[in-house]
């Protein structure tokens, strides 16, 4: 419904010169797409029965243009809704548009916790290989744009407050690391049961909690680390690390603390997802009553 609504709405915008009340509409209208299709992505990724869109909305005509509104990209590089430099967008929008096609064209739900139980009972293993093609190529894709957003954001003329900035340049860095230990997991599968595989993993974790740890308003972004800090905890408990586990969830309860509610809900999942993987009950990951996004 949302989809359709503002693809609707986009295609009654008028083409000429607008006044100064219709060009206010137009950018809070641009905001709202932003933000919206921001949501989508977390939602197809973090939530177990997905994304909200369905045919015959078709989220291309949304994500191809996106970020939307100047009004929320600082120096044509950073996004101020999404909390990290633009050229992100493209990769999760790939991200996206692969587990939608996973879902509706071969009926397999890897979005949210699915995920988590598909990779630890090893289900549907004649996909492996083409995941793990399209996991190379996104992450490849992905590590080749980390040194450019890195400068991109450090190099914001318009952010004074250098904490303001070191926080923006560690937002876009930790959801690099997010997008990279979820492929590498998830897709590439680094193998867990090998000493070598679990101290990559282990050292990755490590740099993301290092990030985390380097936020001076860390808290303030909350919204931006969200995603990133419950992923952290979903790998340290698939790799059994107590120690890297309690790390990310004291990291959620500060959020919490500080009145990011949302929060509270991916903790209680988190507990119920290792509480899961400690007693092998692989079948018991994906909790109905636990249905969230991880926004």
């Amino acid at each position: 419904g949302s989809c359709q609504l503002l693809t609707k709405t986009a295609s009654l915008l008028p083409k000429g010169k607008l006044t100064e009340k219709e060009q206010i509409s137009l950018n809070l209208f641009q905001v709202v797409i932003d933000f919206f299709c921001h949501a989508e992505i977390l939602a197809q990724i973090t939530s177990d029965n997905g994304g909200s869109l369905i045919s015959p909305c078709d989220p291309d005509k949304l994500f191809e243009v996106s970020p939307f509104s100047e009004n929320t990209v600082m120096e044509g590089t950073f996004d101020l809704v999404r909390g990290y430099s633009i050229s992100l967008v493209p990769v999760l929008n790939k991200i996206y548009n692969y587990l939608k096609i996973l879902k509706t064209s071969k009926n397999v739900n890897l979005s949210g916790s699915n995920m988590i139980k598909f990779y630890l009972k090893n289900e549907n293993p004649e996909i492996f290989q083409e995941m793990k093609e399209f996991g190379i190529s996104t992450s490849n894709n992905a590590i080749s744009l980390f040194a450019s957003n890195m400068k991109e954001v450090s190099a914001l003329n318009q952010v004074s407050d250098l904490r303001l900035k070191f926080t923006m340049v560690n937002c876009t860095k930790l959801y690099h690391l997010t997008i990279e230990i979820y492929l590498k997991v998830f897709f590439i599968r680094v193998p867990i049961n090998t000493t070598q595989g679990v101290a990559e993993i282990e050292q990755h974790l490590e740099r993301m909690l290092e990030t985390i740890y380097a936020m001076p308003y860390n808290t303030s972004a909350a919204i931006a680390c969200h995603w990133g800090i419950y992923m952290g905890a979903v790998i340290a408990s698939i790799i059994h690390s107590d120690s890297l586990y309690e790390h990310f969830v004291d990291s959620l309860t500060k959020l919490v603390d500080n009145g990011l509610y949302v929060a509270g809900n991916s903790r209680d999942k988190l507990n119920h997802i290792a509480s899961m993987i400690k007693s092998k009950n692989y079948d018991m990951i994906v909790n109905d009553s636990q249905d969230f996004i991880v926004f």
